[in-house]
């Protein structure tokens, strides 16, 4: 899945909907930006690196809250799991 396939979610007017196309979004960019942290070897990671393992900290927080908030209105949150998890 890429970002782009979550446009009709964010559009739509269904709060639900929404809120399942961010959380697909946050666990693509987590995806992608732990592939890229991964990628580059340990002693050559530089502040840039470092900076986005803490967005990516952040984004995990982020999307953890967002969770539970789906939960709260019973929204499915599967997709946006599998796809999160596809990296782990």
């Amino acid at each position: 899945m890429e970002l782009k396939d979550t446009i009709q979610g964010m559009v739509s007017n269904d709060f639900k909907e929404r809120i399942k196309a961010e959380l697909l979004q946050l666990a693509i960019r987590i995806k992608k930006a732990e592939i890229y942290i991964n990628g580059v070897k340990h002693d050559q990671r530089n502040t840039k690196d470092y900076i986005l393992g803490k967005q990516v900290d952040a984004m995990k927080e982020y999307y953890e809250a967002l969770r539970a908030r789906a939960q709260l209105f019973e929204i499915d949150t599967d997709e946006a799991d599998r796809e999160k998890d596809l990296l782990i």
